[in-house]
């Protein structure tokens, strides 16, 4: 059904169905930022290999992701990824570092970079 959290079984990736797609969800931060793991459904590989592929699930406008292998920050805003480069920026715009997500390599190159924030 629409909505619903899925992954074949014996596969590890999680996927949403939506509008009649899967759409994989490729970090587990974005899964737990967005949906309960304890609903996701164990289905026939046949049946997930029939759905048609999506877009990828990503982080929403607002988040805050750091880069596992550089430690940067950014900001994500319209579907761009804006560098935070000095902490101050934090503060000034009312941002709490608690609110940072890590993310992989992978999860960051879906987004394109945007001007980042000062």
């Amino acid at each position: 059904p629409n909505g619903s959290i899925v992954r074949a079984k014996n596969d590890q990736k999680v996927y949403l169905i939506q509008a009649g797609q899967k759409k994989w969800i490729p970090g587990p931060a974005i899964l737990l930022s967005k949906f309960n793991p304890k609903y996701i459904m164990d289905l026939e590989p046949i049946l997930v290999n029939s759905l048609t592929t999506g877009d990828n699930v990503l982080y929403g406008d607002g988040s805050l992701l750091r880069d596992l292998v550089s430690g940067s920050i950014y900001f994500i805003s319209s579907g761009q990824k804006l560098w935070i480069n000095h902490p101050m920026t934090f503060s000034d715009l009312g941002l709490n570092p608690v609110n940072i997500f890590n993310a992989s390599s992978l999860e960051l190159q879906s987004y394109p970079t945007g001007t980042g924030l000062k």
